[in-house]
């Protein structure tokens, strides 16, 4: 029994320090140090381990259950960036000056898994913006499949302003049914913002598709691979993930960040991240911009649902300046992200 509590309690210190040190991706950057940020993406099985490690310790009515409990209260603060409760997902029509935006990553209109003929994935998308009438939409992956024109359809619906940027993989466009005051290219690829005018008020819209994880299909273990097959495949989800954050480090500080802070205008910041809520990147732009998700979310906040874990990386952030009215994340089969929409209250 001594040893077996003895073994336990290895283990309870390992899973506590694991979890208190995926507190310090939002801290470390990942080119100085990227083990934090590989953490980070463990915060939900950490946090899983640790409370049944509590309770296995007071079953025992040892002291021990200590260690778990207090890594879990340390790292408790990370939970709301994943769920909320009591948002709002729709704004009351007295709340002054509204603004109604979308995100989404369209998977070039073809649903979860890919198998959605494109022409059935357009007509959808098209049906669910008649259904919303979001005044702005911010969408990746935005690529019109053969005999639809999306965008023309979209120009009769009203939204007769557009910008993108397109290269085999972003397509990152922005149509809004407000003329652009002035509009430009981040540093590099798939980033841009347009600055927009409504009722005498301008508001910058920072577009997004940071880079990806570039994870596929073959990168995932199947049951029939040897131990060795499906190591690689563990070092090589690794190896991506930690390019990915060490390159969004890099498009946060050199591009993102110099346009956030030197803006005269109220920021609406949207798109695929490519980031999750724990990791470097979200708490550097947290430290500017407020999350709409924790203003008003309500539930799961994943943004995700395609073939790897679920994660919450689709964001809209927004300048303090702006009150967030209402958020809310769309089930929906034309994409393996799911669509977000807020509203906020740009004046009085």
């Amino acid at each position: 029994m001594k040893l077996l509590r003895f073994i336990l309690l290895i283990i309870s210190l390992l899973f506590a320090l694991l979890l208190i040190a995926s507190t310090f991706a939002g801290l470390v950057r990942p080119s100085k140090f990227v083990g934090f940020s590989l953490l980070s993406y463990a915060y939900a099985p950490l946090l899983i381990a640790n409370v049944v490690l509590a309770i296995i310790w007071l079953i025992m009515a040892r002291w021990q259950c200590l260690l778990p409990i207090a890594a879990i209260v340390l790292r408790f603060s990370f939970l709301p960036l994943f769920f909320q409760i009591g948002g709002h997902n729709a704004p009351s029509t007295d709340d002054g000056i509204q603004l109604k935006v979308m995100t989404f990553n369209l998977h070039h209109f073809s649903g979860r898994d890919g198998s959605l003929p494109g022409d059935d994935g357009s007509q959808m998308f098209l049906d669910l913006v008649s259904k919303e009438q979001p005044e702005v939409l911010c969408l990746q992956e935005f690529f019109e499949p053969k005999g639809t024109n999306v965008a023309e359809h979209l120009r009769t619906m009203g939204y007769r302003f557009n910008r993108g940027y397109h290269n085999s993989h972003i397509g990152l466009v922005l149509f809004s049914k407000h003329p652009f005051v002035a509009s430009k290219d981040i540093g590099s690829t798939g980033k841009f913002y347009a600055d927009i005018k409504k009722n005498g008020h301008t508001v910058r819209l920072v577009c997004v598709h940071l880079t990806s994880y570039h994870l596929s299909n073959n990168d995932i273990a199947s049951p029939d691979d040897n131990r060795k097959k499906v190591v690689n495949k563990s070092l090589g989800i690794v190896h991506k993930i930690n390019n990915a954050v060490k390159l969004h480090e890099k498009e946060w500080h050199q591009f993102l960040q110099p346009v956030v802070e030197e803006s005269k205008y109220p920021i609406i910041f949207m798109g695929d991240c490519n980031d999750i809520p724990s990791s470097y990147f979200y708490h550097q732009v947290t430290r500017h911009l407020k999350d709409s998700f924790c203003e008003q979310g309500s539930g799961i906040g994943t943004t995700y649902h395609g073939l790897f874990p679920a994660f919450r990386i689709d964001y809209i952030f927004h300048s303090p300046t702006l009150e967030a009215l209402s958020y809310k994340r769309m089930k929906s089969d034309i994409s393996d992200h799911y669509p977000l929409v807020a509203v906020f209250k740009i004046a009085d």
